[in-house]
């Protein structure tokens, strides 16, 4: 019996990979206060689109995973804001990605954890996406809940510890945590929620472990999350999850938001994505000969020359540099 259900568990894996985005079930009763302190701003992590979650990693770069789709144009909210993508780099054929977001000069950001003591550490878990649900019985014992099926509106919190570090050639090395029973604040993945964080504090600071990925569920049952196993009992299986282990690309996603944030700063360049082309003409021709009051930041962007009239000498400006590549 143990083995036939553990070749099950496996299979559901492997099939619930190709979901999309993921986010956070929480235990009722175990469920942070709004005061709680221990966890980093909620304005290190945003809503991607309408399907994932993000890290602000810099005042103008996120990071996020590849698997949940969008790309330039993507509208990003983080607290009460909301930033357009204007360019992205993803690491090989990786599910890891940087993007650069225009117009953004954010405060709050963490860095990206280079070491590798990730093992048996308890990290806080940020996302945007559905919750808990109804909770779900049998003979009177409770043994998970289902998911709420709600927007991706809410950030919710919660905390877990890395039990293991798993090493498959795809998708990259995982940090692996489970769910394993009512704890403060224990919590899970679930759905809309890729690209959320895992953080852990370092050096007296929040740094970014994960991001989180995937979650291994029951088989026949892709809208619940189990601590306990009704159907086997003799069989210790709760419902598992895993992110991605950020130190193994941590050079490349800071030394990709470091040229990121280059884009933008050649007055030509008015989309902020390392290129002057057409994209730039339709920026500049959304504010021509408009008044320069009330000023606004688009506007100053599209008056290249910044004498306070967006005219001619703009666009020549705009064109003494056409086609040029700053990346």
């Amino acid at each position: 019996m143990m083995k036939s259900y553990r070749k099950i568990f496996s299979l559901v894996l492997f099939f619930i990979f190709s979901i999309p985005a993921f986010a956070i079930v929480l235990h009722p009763g175990y469920e942070p206060l709004p005061t709680w302190s221990g966890r980093p701003s909620s304005n290190v992590v945003g809503r991607w689109g309408a399907n994932a979650s993000c890290v602000v990693i810099s005042p103008d770069c996120i990071v996020t995973t590849n698997h949940q789709g969008g790309g330039v144009g993507t509208v990003v909210v983080i607290g009460a804001n909301s930033y357009t993508v204007t360019r992205v780099e993803r690491y090989g054929t990786s599910d890891i990605r940087v993007a650069k977001l225009r117009y953004a000069d954010l405060a709050d950001f963490v860095a990206v954890y280079t070491g590798s003591s990730e093992s048996n550490k308890n990290f806080v878990i940020g996302g945007y996406g559905v919750g808990r649900g109804a909770v779900l019985q049998t003979t009177g014992i409770t043994y998970g809940y289902a998911w709420d099926g709600l927007p991706n509106t809410t950030l919710r919190w919660g905390t877990n510890k890395v039990d293991s570090i798993d090493t498959p050639a795809s998708p990259g090395p995982l940090l692996i945590a489970d769910f394993d029973g009512p704890s403060n604040y224990e919590a899970i993945l679930a759905v809309r929620d890729s690209g959320g964080g895992w953080f852990m504090e370092s050096g007296g600071q929040w740094v970014l472990i994960g991001l989180s990925y995937g979650i291994e569920l029951h088989d026949g049952y892709p809208s619940q999350s189990w601590f306990k196993n009704p159907t086997f009992p003799a069989i210790a299986a709760p419902d598992s999850f895993n992110g991605h282990r950020v130190s193994n690309y941590a050079a490349w996603i800071n030394t990709t938001a470091n040229q990121l944030a280059d884009c933008g700063l050649h007055p030509e360049d008015i989309s902020e994505d390392c290129k002057v082309d057409i994209v730039d003409i339709k920026e500049f021709a959304k504010w021509w000969a408009s008044n320069p009051l009330p000023s606004s930041v688009p506007r100053q962007e599209a008056d290249v020359n910044s004498d306070t009239a967006v005219n001619m000498l703009d666009f020549a400006k705009i064109a003494s540099q056409w086609n040029q590549n700053y990346w």
